[in-house]
């Protein structure tokens, strides 16, 4: 016979399963999309067919928190090197702005192809396999594709004690530039994830010469509200599981370069004792921006608080199960409404934070397919008005 503490662990279970079954048949696959009073951002959104499309998830690991540990981790151990082809650029503070390519003998300064650049999530690069995907999935659809690989990532050197941050939009501006220099013919998407989604919708909100040469920005799994995400990471599971794992990611990153980033001023005990994003943030971050506070660094970062200035076509996509982007931090439908910047959401009730895979062994990312829709009819509709 099972005794009381055996039978309340099997309650406990049953019941578990019990919820896990009713959310998977009882909550829609299909997202929900809305956007400004914008007229450009309508018709573009009304011509993607992606859309309408359900998102299956992944069985056995369909919510939050299960897609987005075992995406990650599956993906990894599948994962192959890409091929790509490195280009460096000399960043104007000395530095080097890191572009790595995908793209064949057909991308010539006349050839019109379109190119995406995309941006990886805060502890990746661009081998990490969801980048891969992007990069895949766009160059099937014959277009050229530009990994930035942040300073210091990888295999890449940091010259200067600045690497990369939320609001930090120069390279990404360089970058963009050099491409319509070298391209002048070529379409300019930009994919950005997570953080990379980030600076990505900053550099759209700042930087009004880029925002012209792009026909499309995506974000994907982008936290909107730095205040929120921390508040919601620093919970429970989710910091033990998140935000420990990439506190001690961005440690190591500090120590690698620690004979660049001392120049800051940095204290090396303040380093030790990190265990939270915001910590780092604190130790790190803000002296290499120039801010003031943590505070300040996450209201100025914060896409959630600048949807007003956004100033070329933008897609956000989340998934309302996301830990790092959480829904009482993503601009609701109503706010949205009242302005007339170029920005639609598309909101996923299942997906984690940069999951969305569906098939048996969670490697795959369903929201490759939604991004290149997106750029391909924003393309559509910028060339031919």
């Amino acid at each position: 016979m099972l005794d009381i503490s055996q039978e309340m662990g099997a309650y406990f279970i049953l019941t578990l399963l019990f919820c896990y079954l009713v959310k998977i048949l009882f909550t829609s696959r299909y997202p929900s999309v809305y956007c400004t009073k914008n007229e450009d951002i309508s018709h573009i959104i009304r011509g993607c067919e992606s859309f309408a499309l359900p998102y299956e998830p992944t069985f056995w690991c369909c919510l939050g928190r299960p897609m987005t540990l075992f995406s990650t981790v599956l993906r990894e151990y599948f994962a192959q090197e890409f091929p790509y082809k490195r280009e460096s650029l000399p960043g104007a503070d000395g530095g080097t702005v890191t572009i790595d390519w995908a793209a064949d003998d057909s991308l010539t300064a006349d050839s019109g192809t379109p190119i995406v650049i995309t941006l990886s999530g805060i502890t990746n690069g661009s081998q990490a396999p969801y980048v891969v995907d992007i990069v895949r999935q766009f160059r099937a659809n014959n277009w050229a594709a530009a990994a930035y690989v942040y300073r210091g990532m990888g295999d890449t050197s940091l010259k200067t004690p600045v690497s990369y941050y939320a609001s930090y939009t120069s390279d990404l501006s360089q970058i963009v530039h050099h491409i319509r220099a070298k391209y002048p013919k070529s379409p300019i998407a930009v994919v950005g994830i997570s953080m990379g989604g980030m600076i990505t919708f900053n550099t759209m909100v700042r930087c009004e010469a880029v925002a012209r040469e792009v026909c499309a920005a995506v974000v994907i799994s982008m936290p909107w509200n730095p205040f929120v995400s921390c508040e919601q990471l620093y919970q429970g599971i989710d910091y033990w599981i998140f935000n420990r794992a990439i506190a001690v990611h961005l440690k190591e990153f500090a120590y690698r370069h620690w004979d660049t980033l001392h120049k800051l001023g940095l204290v090396a005990a303040e380093i030790d004792e990190v265990t939270r994003i915001k910590e780092f943030d604190r130790a790190v971050v803000i002296k290499m921006a120039g801010y003031q506070s943590v505070e300040e660094y996450y209201t100025d970062a914060g896409p959630a608080f600048h949807v007003a200035s956004v100033k070329a076509p933008t897609l956000a996509i989340n998934a309302n199960d996301d830990s790092f982007s959480y829904p009482a931090g993503i601009p609701t439908e109503e706010e949205l409404s009242r302005l007339k910047s170029p920005l639609a959401i598309l909101r996923y009730n299942f997906g984690g934070h940069v999951g969305f895979a569906t098939n048996l062994t969670a490697s795959d990312f369903f929201i490759s397919k939604v991004a290149y829709d997106f750029a391909q009819q924003a393309r559509f509709h910028r060339y031919s008005s």
